[in-house]
């Protein structure tokens, strides 16, 4: 499942607008792709996309989120991860747990 319509995300909050979502649990929906749409999340911080379909295409998308402290991408389909540009302009982020995916070499971590 792609997501590409806001509706979608605020069904999951209990906000009115993207502005206002902080924190978004998307567990367990067969999200391929999300992060896209996240991006218009301009104050979120903590993001629960475990247990989905998520890629490392997706990942590219990572660069619109200054404000994000904390992404949960455990038990995803990532077999590697962005380049480390795309995570340089993730200044507040403090956690990211990767732990059940097929990434399989140190040097892609």
């Amino acid at each position: 499942m792609i997501i590409n319509n806001p509706e979608i995300l605020l069904k999951n909050t209990d906000c009115e607008t993207l502005e206002e979502i902080r924190v978004i649990s998307l567990r367990n929906q067969q999200i391929t792709q999300c992060l896209k749409i996240l991006s218009r999340c301009e104050n979120l911080t903590i993001l629960y996309l475990q247990s989905n379909m998520i890629n490392v295409k997706d990942l590219n998308n990572l660069v619109n989120f200054p404000s994000l402290k904390k992404i949960d991408l455990s038990d995803n389909q990532l077999e590697t991860l962005p380049t480390t540009k795309i995570f340089a302009g993730l200044t507040k982020l403090q956690f990211i747990y990767l732990h059940n995916n097929n990434i399989s070499k140190w040097q892609d971590l």
